[in-house]
């Protein structure tokens, strides 16, 4: 804008001068028919839209100069605006998980854990035999399935990969309403001893380690240098537990002699999952 303020002053004194007047009698009249640079440089700056840029510079610059002259001020504003956002982000996770992104189950409200508590009142798993008995006696439960931890090293065309590799029942999809996106779930069969060594891959562990392979179903897949064939590869949202993060596959929990004992040492201990729940009707009452 300078730039050309400039160059119409001079042509025009130029001109003026050309006509016989002298060039400071040319700028003068020059000046006084333009009128203040300053004012059109404004013009110019508010018609292209810099005048509210260059406010709001003049008004951070002047907020700085205010908090640095009153730095117990500052701090305090800046815990509380950091408070205040960290609430806020940690209430919008808590809703979002609970209320707006239902679990990823058929009938996530009729899930239920159960647990066992020793003598100490210590919450403990419970033993396949406990498992039977519930399974042959309950009447307010739909369906029992059961799981355990456990973790390995898959080996992929992308590499050795640590996962975790939780066995479970043959009905374990079926209790938590959700089927496999590709090939199938266990059955049965698959809990006998040397027939088990099938497995379900995660949406996950299929996209990451295998490219997402069409024709990954029916291929062997190696882990703990056991050889197992995969089955089934499951939808992309599904987890287990509900906030799990770490890669996941799954196996059949396979049931030896020892699981019919309740000894851990002999058989390890399985946790309980139930669907839907039948509430007695003394229990609905009193809810």
């Amino acid at each position: 804008m300078e730039a050309e303020l400039s160059f119409h002053m001079e042509a025009s004194a130029e001109d003026l001068m050309r006509r016989g007047m002298t060039r400071e009698e040319a700028m003068r009249q020059l000046r006084l028919e333009l009128g203040s640079a300053v004012a059109h440089k404004e013009k110019w700056r508010l018609a292209v839209g810099l005048r509210s840029w260059d406010d709001l510079r003049a008004d951070l610059r002047y907020a700085a100069r205010q908090l640095r002259r009153s730095p117990a001020f500052t701090l305090t504003v800046l815990l509380v605006l950091a408070l205040g956002i960290g609430a806020n982000a940690a209430m919008f996770s808590i809703v979002d998980a609970t209320l707006l992104r239902w679990l990823p189950y058929l009938r996530p409200y009729e899930l239920m854990s159960i647990s066992a508590h020793d003598s100490k009142g210590t919450t403990s798993w419970l033993s396949f035999a406990d498992v039977e008995a519930l399974q042959q006696r309950t009447q307010t439960l739909e369906s029992l399935a059961y799981y355990n931890r456990n973790s390995v090293y898959m080996k992929s065309p992308a590499g050795d990969q640590f996962v975790d590799a939780p066995p479970v029942s043959a009905n374990f999809f079926s209790v938590l309403g959700v089927a496999p996106a590709m090939g199938r779930g266990f059955i049965p069969q698959e809990q006998v001893p040397g027939q088990g060594k099938v497995v379900v891959l995660s949406d996950l562990v299929w996209r990451n380690l295998f490219q997402a392979d069409p024709n990954i179903v029916g291929k062997p897949v190696v882990m703990n240098d056991v050889p197992y064939t995969v089955i089934g590869v499951m939808p992309r949202r599904f987890v287990f537990p509900a906030d799990q993060t770490v890669p996941e596959v799954w196996v059949p929990v396979e049931i030896t002699g020892n699981h019919h004992l309740r000894n851990f040492s002999t058989a390890p201990p399985l946790k309980l999952l139930c669907g839907g729940v039948r509430w007695p009707r003394a229990a609905r009452q009193r809810n």
